[in-house]
C-alpha cells in the first residue's frame, strides 16, 4: 500500500501551502523538510510505532508537520480539541482521553496547560509545548541531507493512524481507530468525487474547520498532499473573525475545494454581504462541500442567493454525509441543483416510519435536502429495529458498510461489538432513500416522539431561529418525562441578551412560541431565555442536547432576565 508517507516524501509537484493567520506561505518542499525535522526529534524523545501522541493545537503550519512527522515514525495521531465552551470541563475530556490512549507523550500550545498537565501524576510522560519543539527543531542543522538521514518506518494498511475522538453530544469523547488503509480509501474517494463533480482533480483547497474534527483533518491536512494541490489553512478564530476576507482569499487563490458546515454557514452568511462584488472575488471554479450536521433546505437557498452574485452556480453547492466511524464521508451529492423535497410521516406496523410525499401547506410537512449517493465501495442500507432492510420510503437507521468503517474504538470492544460489529456501522442516525438518493432525517438519540408525532428537534429550532432577535445556533429543544402527568413535556431554551428587563423576556417568548405553532403545528408551553454560552456545541457544530439536559435537571443554568428568581419546570429536575 502507498501511505500518506509515501506522498508527501515523493511528491514531484512542488505546491504552496498558505497560513493567512500565521502570515506565512511555504512550499510543499519545505513542510516536508519540517516534518523530517520533527520526525527526528520524536523519536529523540523516545517514541516508537505505534505510540499515541496527543496534540492540542490550533490550525497551523507546525501542527501540519508534527502530524506528518508522527505518521513518519509510524506513530499514531491523537487530535485533541482545544479548551472551549463556559461549561466544558476541559480536564475531565483530556483525563477521559488519556484513560483511553494512555499517551506516550502531548505536544500542547501554552505554557499553562503545559504545566497543569506536567504536574498531574497521570501524565509522567513527554509534555512539551509547540514552542519548546519548534525551538529544539530549529537548533539541528537545516540542510535537506541532514533531515532527511532519519529512516522512516514502513507502514502497512492495518497500521493504526489516527485515533479521532468523536465530537458526540453526551460528552463521553469515544476513540475511533483511523487505520493507514482507511485513510488512503477516503482520501481517493474525496479525490474521485470532487473530480466527476468539477470534471478535473482539485487545484486548490482551503479549511478553517479544526483538525480534531475528521473534516478539518482530511480537507485541511490530508487532502493536499494526497491530490498534491495548494492549500489554504487558517484556524477556526481566523475564519469567525472575518468571513468576507476567508471568501476573498478563496477567490484570490482560485480555490476549487472546500468544505463547512450548516451552522457556520447560519451565523456568517449575514456577513457575506460585505463582499464586495469586484471581478476580482469571483467564486465561479469553487466547490463547496456543506456537511458535519443536518443541512437546512433553508440554508442551501440563503448560500446560493448570497454567493450567486460572486458567479457561484448551484452546481457548486453540494452536500455531504459522514462521520468518524467512517473516516469521513460515506456519501455527496453529484452534479446539478442539490434536490429537496417536502414529506411527512404515517403509521406503518405501529411505527411512525412511512415516509409520504407532501406539499409545504400541509400542517405536518418537513423539507430535506438530499444527502446525494454512496461513495464509491460504499454499501448504504437502511434498517429496522430488527435488522432488517428497508425499502425506499421507509424510515430506518443508517448502515455503512466500506473500506473506510472503522474497525473498532480504542480500548472498548463492548461499543466496538454493538457499532461497528461484523464490520457494517451502525450511525444511529435515521433516514430513507428515494429515487436513488439518500435523505438524513434525524438522530435516532434526538429524536422525540410525543402526541403521535415525530418531533426533530433541529426542525424546531431552525423555526424559532427565523425571528431576527433569534441568533442561528442559539437554541435547543428538550425533551423530557412530566412524571406527575406521564407525558413527555418539551422545553425551548434560547440564549438572549442578558439586559433585557423581564416584560421583554416574556413578550420575546410568547412570539417564538406563537411562530412554531403557526409554523410547525407545535405548540411548546416552557420556553426560557437563557445566557449566551448556554448551548454547548461540539466541534463539528452538533448541539450536545444531552448534556444541556442534563444542566437543565441540576439546575445548572442561568436563565433571563439575570438577577431574578426563575422557577425551574419540576419534571425537568432530577428526582
Amino acid at each position: 500500500m502507498k501511505s500518506i508517507v509515501d506522498y508527501l516524501l515523493n511528491q514531484d509537484k512542488n505546491t504552496i501551502w498558505r497560513f493567512p493567520a500565521e502570515e506565512l506561505m511555504v512550499s510543499s518542499q519545505e513542510l516536508k523538510f519540517q516534518a523530517l525535522r520533527y520526525a527526528r526529534n520524536l523519536k529523540a524523545m523516545g517514541i516508537q510505532p505505534g505510540d499515541r501522541i496527543g496534540f492540542i493545537l490550533e490550525n497551523s503550519y507546525d501542527y501540519v508537520c508534527l502530524l506528518y512527522a508522527c505518521w513518519i515514525i509510524n506513530s499514531v495521531a491523537v487530535p485533541l480539541r482545544s479548551r472551549s465552551g463556559r461549561y466544558h470541563s476541559y480536564q475531565s475530556y483530556i483525563d477521559k482521553c488519556e484513560s483511553v490512549c494512555q499517551f506516550c507523550a502531548v505536544v500542547c500550545e501554552d505554557e499553562s496547560l503545559f504545566h497543569e498537565l506536567k504536574n498531574q501524576p497521570k501524565f509522567d510522560k513527554n509534555i512539551t509545548t509547540l514552542d519548546r519543539l519548534r525551538k529544539d527543531s530549529y537548533t539541528a542543522e537545516r540542510s535537506g541531507n541532514q533531515a532527511l538521514s532519519i529512516t522512516t518506518t514502513s507502514i502497512t494498511e492495518d497500521d493504526i493512524a489516527i485515533i479521532q475522538f468523536s465530537s458526540g453530544s453526551t460528552g463521553d469523547p469515544k476513540g475511533v481507530v483511523v487505520t493507514h488503509g482507511m485513510m488512503m480509501s477516503q482520501l481517493q474517494n474525496i479525490q474521485d468525487n470532487h473530480q466527476r463533480s468539477r470534471g478535473e482533480k482539485v487545484a486548490s483547497s482551503a479549511s478553517w474547520l479544526p483538525i480534531n474534527h475528521d473534516m478539518g483533518l482530511f480537507i485541511g491536512v490530508l487532502s493536499p498532499i494526497f491530490s498534491a494541490c495548494d492549500n489554504l489553512l487558517a484556524p477556526p478564530s481566523h475564519y469567525m473573525k472575518n468571513p468576507p476576507a476567508w471568501f476573498a482569499l478563496l477567490a484570490q487563490y482560485r480555490v476549487d475545494f472546500s468544505f463547512t458546515t450548516n451552522s457556520v454557514l447560519a451565523s456568517t452568511l449575514g456577513m457575506l454581504k460585505r463582499l464586495r462584488r469586484q471581478a476580482q472575488n469571483d467564486l465561479s471554479v469553487l466547490h463547496i462541500y456543506i456537511a458535519a450536521e443536518k443541512v437546512s433546505p433553508t440554508i442551501v437557498r440563503k448560500t446560493f442567493d448570497t454567493l450567486k452574485e460572486f458567479n457561484l452556480s448551484e452546481e457548486q453547492l453540494h452536500i455531504g454525509y459522514g462521520m468518524a466511524e467512517n473516516a469521513l464521508g460515506a456519501t455527496y451529492t453529484t452534479g446539478g441543483p442539490i434536490k429537496t423535497g417536502w414529506f411527512i410521516l404515517g403509521t406503518s406496523n405501529g411505527q411512525i416510519n412511512k415516509v409520504m410525499l407532501s406539499h409545504k401547506d400541509h400542517p405536518h410537512a418537513f423539507e430535506l435536502v438530499s444527502i446525494g449517493v454512496p461513495n464509491d465501495h460504499h454499501r448504504i442500507t437502511l434498517r429496522d429495529k430488527n435488522d432488517q432492510i428497508l425499502p425506499e420510503l421507509v424510515l430506518g437507521e443508517i448502515s455503512i458498510e466500506s473500506p473506510c468503517v472503522s474497525p473498532a474504538y480504542f480500548n472498548n470492544p463492548l461499543l466496538t461489538e454493538a457499532k461497528l460489529g461484523g464490520h457494517r456501522l451502525r450511525t444511529g442516525d435515521l433516514g430513507f432513500k428515494y429515487k436513488g438518493e439518500f435523505y438524513f432525517y434525524s438522530r435516532k438519540d434526538d429524536l422525540i416522539i410525543t402526541g403521535g408525532r415525530n418531533i426533530v428537534p433541529d426542525d424546531v429550532e431552525a423555526i424559532a431561529e427565523e425571528l431576527s432577535f433569534v441568533r442561528p445556533g442559539s437554541t435547543a429543544l428538550l425533551a423530557y418525562e412530566n412524571s406527575e402527568r406521564g407525558l413527555m413535556e418539551l422545553h425551548l431554551l434560547v440564549e438572549g441578551d442578558a439586559r433585557l428587563s423581564a416584560d421583554k423576556v416574556k413578550e420575546r417568548c410568547a412570539e417564538i412560541r406563537q411562530h412554531i405553532l403557526d409554523n410547525n403545528d407545535l405548540l411548546i408551553k416552557s420556553i426560557s431565555l437563557c445566557e449566551k454560552g448556554t448551548i454547548e456545541k461540539t466541534s463539528s457544530g452538533k448541539k450536545r442536547r444531552k448534556v444541556i439536559l442534563q444542566r437543565l435537571q441540576n439546575q445548572q443554568l442561568l436563565f433571563l432576565p439575570i438577577g431574578n428568581t426563575h422557577e425551574y419546570p419540576k419534571s425537568a429536575i432530577a428526582s
